[in-house]
């Protein structure tokens, strides 16, 4: 599921580590009490918008390319 997903994201190109969320990397890296909350505003985001992307940054006030940036290093798949 975790791969079909990454596969789904890409256009072109290999998958890289940082596209896979952390506890598929071999070590689970504790996430801080800041990190898990950014993580729970993104993913509410994510599902009021429906998905869309655009949307979720425009109402997050963060760039699209930010928003794709930290939903990778936080493991947020989507």
């Amino acid at each position: 599921m975790i791969l079909e997903d990454a596969v789904r994201q890409r256009s072109s190109g290999d998958i890289t580590a940082d596209q896979l969320p952390t506890l598929c990397l071999g070590h689970r890296q504790e996430m801080s009490p800041l990190q898990r909350a950014e993580r729970e505003a993104i993913e509410l985001e994510l599902d009021r918008s429906g998905g869309n992307k655009r949307a979720a940054a425009k109402n997050l006030g963060i760039s699209r390319t930010t928003l794709y940036k930290r939903m990778s290093q936080l493991g947020i798949l989507g």
